[in-house]
């Protein structure tokens, strides 16, 4: 049985963080886990800039998704194990790109005129960090999924 969109999972195809660079890509999640996966990500200041693009098995970052969200055959534990993996392959701190929900000290969805988005902070951190969703309808999604 193919996984749902809202039910199992939810997805926003514009997202933005701030994380030692800026850094455009999606955000998926699950009940489980919170997950960023960049598409592009600049980096640097002055005259050294650097722009780093994200793949996924060969395809753009939204087609690889797709391809996995629309597989009768993926569950959400293949869907989880696959996102966890890639930052591996990506040399990327699993840390700031994959949340786990229950470790998170805290985790709020905002769809405020003023404030807007999603703030979470792990244990280890000393700042909050923002998620930045592109489409209110998309952030409402995100808030009734967690029930914030």
């Amino acid at each position: 049985m193919p996984i749902i969109e809202t039910k199992d999972y939810v997805f926003a195809p514009k997202a933005t963080l701030i994380a030692g660079g800026v850094v455009s890509g999606v955000c998926l999640g699950t009940k489980k886990y919170l997950f960023f996966i960049p598409i592009s990500k600049l980096e640097g200041a002055g005259n050294y800039v650097t722009t780093t693009k994200y793949h996924i098995d060969g395809q753009s970052i939204t087609d690889g998704l797709q391809a996995m969200l629309t597989n009768a055959e993926t569950t959400i534990a293949d869907l989880e194990t696959k996102l966890l993996s890639l930052f591996n392959d990506w040399s990327l701190n699993k840390d700031e790109y994959a949340m786990e929900i229950a470790a998170l000290s805290e985790f709020d969805i905002k769809t405020g005129l003023f404030s807007s988005g999603i703030y979470y902070k792990t244990p280890n951190q000393k700042r909050r960090f923002a998620l930045s969703i592109g489409g209110k309808s998309t952030l409402v999604d995100f808030k009734n999924f967690y029930g914030r």
